[in-house]
């Protein structure tokens, strides 16, 4: 399957308006060749027609250069129905924020069914952009992208991905929308995150 049509099927899913706040989703990330890279458990704080907020935990201890994170960790992820970027609120133990971790990826695809509930899909495409805490950002994987991806993709997809850059460094510049320090839906995060926690450490 070209990379053109994989990226049409991310388009197609079930009506993101029927996904509701505190209902489980499956987030499952895959590899342009299709393969999954990665598959985690997650909660919806919200939904709407273009854009998903889910709750979630680190699944490793890992240092990755920029940023390290403890298993258990939590995040607070942002999916889009028409971008091609997600962005994970990256947190610490306390609740406070270390940075923003966004993948260049194709739209998120949400689908449901009776045997496995809400399942949330997406590709990523290997360029990765941080965001510190002051608005830094830094642009990563740049020559995976440009060697490995970027001559699969047609002009109106590789021109989504430079869009999508300009986006996020654009919003991190200025502070906006989950780059802002302050968004309803990641405080929600923070308040459940903040619930479990002591509800594991009232097991310990």
């Amino acid at each position: 399957m070209s990379m053109h049509a994989e990226c049409c099927v991310e388009r197609q899913g079930t009506r993101w308006s029927k996904a509701r706040k505190g209902q489980k989703v499956m987030v499952r990330k895959h590899a342009p060749d299709g393969q999954l890279r990665l598959s985690y458990p997650g909660s919806l704080l919200s939904a709407d027609s273009r854009r998903l907020v889910v709750r979630t935990s680190w699944s490793e201890t890992a240092d990755y250069g920029h940023f390290s994170m403890q298993k258990g960790e939590p995040a607070v992820e942002y999916f889009f129905k028409e971008r091609w970027y997600a962005i994970i609120e990256l947190l610490d133990w306390e609740l406070n924020t270390k940075g923003w971790y966004c993948d260049i990826c194709t739209p998120a695809r949400l689908n449901w069914s009776p045997d496995s509930g809400w399942t949330l899909r997406y590709t990523d495409l290997a360029l990765d952009v941080y965001v510190e805490t002051d608005g830094e950002a830094t642009l990563l994987d740049r020559t995976e992208f440009y060697r490995d991806i970027m001559p699969r993709l047609d002009d109106e997809y590789a021109g989504s991905c430079h869009h999508a850059i300009f986006q996020l460094l654009g919003m991190a510049r200025w502070k906006c929308g989950p780059f802002s320090g302050f968004n309803p839906q990641a405080e929600d995060g923070r308040q459940a995150a903040s619930k479990a926690d002591t509800e594991r450490k009232g097991e310990a």
